[in-house]
């Protein structure tokens, strides 16, 4: 047997080889397509049957038709598939003139397609230009991918693994897949709504694996003294956003050092080393640690950054959050988990987020368990209701919530389950 693979990032990679390390136990072959940097982590493993191919190594062919397949993104999806498609657009293309008109100009001569519609039409198109790269007939692939068009390879079977909650993207990925492996059935419905892949099964949540197994019963919390915030944006993120996570943040610490509470800043893994030291003015605000990575998707979740999270956990009694994946960590770790959903004209960008389907469907939905920042009262005086003891019981009913969500369920979605179905294919 034998199965290509295709790895595009070092977050990617942490998924990747769980099913590499199964296939190995079967004797499977594998043709491996990924970056150099991302080989490096490879060679680390005592892995055999691996033939191991350099994306950087394509030759300009494969690069001209990844610009083809971006301008057919471009001008075959409806300005109106989703708001997050709408803003990304926008933002991206008015910063360039002669692209934004040239977006214009091309969606005019290329009507725009159903939403369910726009990967098939993609795939039809490159299809004819018979890369054929690949040397299997089926390869696996996690999102995201920096590639998609080498994945319109004609006659590929093309078996998907969305590596996180917020990965059935609200724009099309421009490419078809034979088989999916979702979370949950709720990730299955956005996958079929966005992009029109119908073959999907339940898979296995890599990402939390390091915390399976080692859940903890923690001792009830009599007094709140040690808080958390994950940050969800970084300078590397989206502006608006940054500037008004960035706001609320420093008004959560002036509130909580007044009140002799110490708050711990956990920066996103894409953050620049020493970037929200700015909140270390604060009496009591300490700044977790930063990790290394080369972009939003480029860092290792190696056991030393993961036994690392669960010792910052360790440190405090509650997770405050706008709503990130680590509130996902925090709830399997048993740790009280409140949400901020934002509709004041105080936080734009943040208030916003309700546009988005995954925070919104999933997350913000949950009314009776998070908290809302409104207008009708001041900043600082919502943030001083977080001391009221209520609000642990608001935290671990939303802990609890989290957790029947993501569904982990190690004896029916297991990695082994899920490479057994891969494998019936080759």
């Amino acid at each position: 047997m034998k199965i290509s693979i295709l790895i595009t990032s070092k977050i990617q990679f942490h998924t990747a080889q769980f099913y590499i390390e199964q296939f190995q136990k079967k004797g499977v072959v594998i043709d491996l397509y990924t970056y150099k940097f991302i080989h490096k982590d490879v060679l680390q493993r005592d892995w055999k049957k691996i033939n191991v191919y350099f994306i950087e190594d394509l030759g300009v062919k494969f690069k001209i038709v990844k610009w083809i397949h971006f301008l057919l993104l471009l001008f075959f999806t409806p300005r109106e598939f989703s708001p997050m498609y709408y803003r990304w657009v926008f933002q991206r293309l008015k910063k360039n003139i002669i692209a934004f008109n040239f977006f214009k100009i091309g969606s005019i001569f290329f009507p725009n397609k159903h939403k369910n519609s726009v990967n098939k039409h993609i795939k039809k198109i490159i299809a004819r230009i018979n890369l054929n790269l690949f040397k299997t007939k089926t390869i696996l692939n996690f999102t995201t991918n920096d590639q998609p068009h080498l994945l319109c390879q004609k006659d590929l079977n093309v078996i998907t693994i969305v590596e996180s909650w917020d990965h059935p993207y609200k724009f099309p990925i421009g490419y078809v897949s034979d088989k999916v492996f979702v979370w949950n059935e709720a990730l299955k419905m956005d996958w079929q709504a966005y992009q029109g892949d119908f073959k999907i099964e339940f898979g296995y949540q890599a990402k939390f694996d390091y915390l399976i197994g080692i859940h903890k019963n923690k001792d009830e919390i009599k007094k709140l003294n040690n808080f958390m915030y994950p940050f969800s944006t970084s300078s590397h993120s989206d502006t608006l956003l940054y500037n008004d996570e960035f706001r609320f943040v420093e008004q959560l610490a002036s509130v909580l050092s007044i009140k002799g509470k110490t708050l711990f800043i956990k920066p996103k893994p894409s953050t620049p080393y020493g970037e929200l030291d700015y909140f270390l003015k604060f009496p009591s605000i300490k700044i977790l640690s930063y990790q290394k990575s080369i972009d939003g998707a480029n860092y290792s979740l190696s056991e030393s950054y993961n036994k690392n999270r669960i010792k910052e956990m360790d440190k405090v009694d509650i997770i405050l959050s706008r709503g990130t994946t680590f509130v996902f960590d925090a709830a399997i770790y048993g740790k009280p988990v409140v949400l901020f959903n934002f509709k004041t004209e105080y936080f734009p960008a943040l208030s916003k987020l309700n546009d988005f389907p995954h925070l919104s469907r999933h997350l913000f939905s949950k009314e009776e368990n998070i908290i809302t920042i409104h207008n009708r009262s001041s900043l600082k005086s919502q943030i001083e209701n977080l001391m009221d003891l209520d609000i642990i019981e608001l935290g671990n009913s939303f802990s609890k919530y989290l957790n029947s969500w993501i569904q982990i369920d190690s004896s029916l979605s297991n990695i082994t389950f899920c490479s057994n179905k891969i494998m019936k294919e080759l």
